[in-house]
């Protein structure tokens, strides 16, 4: 991962008050919630950090105030679950494996889009469980398994693979009325087992708020900057192999990532 906020940035983001993991868990988990992406530019980036330094905190943790995640997604081997989110099936879900590297905390998570475009998000940690893999990157363990029938009415479960894995570098705003957070993401790089990698160039933010839009997603709709249909498993996936649906993320595609490869067979 190579791509990093800019100084610039950095040093707006170095002034803003903290708030603790603990604080935002408190606060503003929001595993019930409306997302909205959008990809931006520096210069973007720039200006809504400025706009909200006063009236936003960022997440700290041991003096760190951006951290790198490492996801494994979960699909089936004719890749259902893309599908079935490129198709814009009422119901969907993403299975995950994500390790919070600067923490050591690694989650299973289960990320849920109901027929209302709400999500809900499912997750434990691997030390709960009564197995667990040796790498996050690893396939499901039976525990992993049960955990996701737990919370699904499904029966793709055994035929869960790891198919993508995601990294990339993360810092958490919280806004202080503590209703809505906002992430920051970039360096995204994804790999999938076969060694294909893509590493597009761009930023995206991302505001998480239980009911009505936060002030940034106001603060960016007044710029002229709409939400984007992007997601990090599905857009890669589709920029690694031809053959798979990619129906709501040709801009993305030739915006952002390589030309497309053949199809994988």
């Amino acid at each position: 991962m190579t791509r990093r906020l800019d100084a610039e940035t950095m040093d707006a983001i170095h002034r803003m008050q903290t708030v603790s993991l603990d604080e935002i868990n408190r606060d503003a988990e929001l595993l019930t919630r409306t997302d909205r992406k959008y990809i931006v530019t520096d210069a973007q980036l720039a200006a809504l950090i400025d706009e909200f330094e006063d009236s936003c905190s960022v997440l700290e943790m041991d003096g760190l105030r951006a951290f790198s995640y490492s996801t494994t997604y979960h699909d089936t081997p004719d890749r259902r679950l893309h599908r079935d989110t490129a198709y814009r099936r009422p119901t969907r879900y993403k299975v995950r494996v994500r390790e919070y590297a600067d923490t050591g905390l690694t989650m299973l998570e289960v990320k849920c889009k109901n027929g209302r475009g709400r999500t809900v998000k499912h997750r434990i940690e691997l030390g709960e469980l009564a197995d667990s893999p040796a790498s996050a990157h690893d396939g499901l363990t039976t525990g992993m398994r049960a955990y996701i029938d737990s919370v699904l009415d499904t029966d793709l479960t055994d035929r869960l693979e790891p198919a993508l894995r995601v990294d990339f570098s993360r810092t958490t705003l919280l806004s202080h009325a503590g209703d809505s957070r906002c992430t920051i993401d970039v360096g995204l790089h994804g790999e999938d087992p076969a060694g294909r990698t893509v590493d597009p160039a761009m930023i995206v933010i991302e505001t998480k708020s239980e009911n009505r839009a936060s002030a940034i997603d106001r603060w960016l709709w007044s710029h002229g900057i709409r939400p984007t249909r992007l997601s990090k498993y599905c857009t890669s996936m589709a920029a690694l192999d031809a053959s798979l649906p990619a129906n709501h993320w040709h801009r993305q595609l030739r915006t952002y990532f390589p030309q497309r490869r053949q199809p994988i067979v």
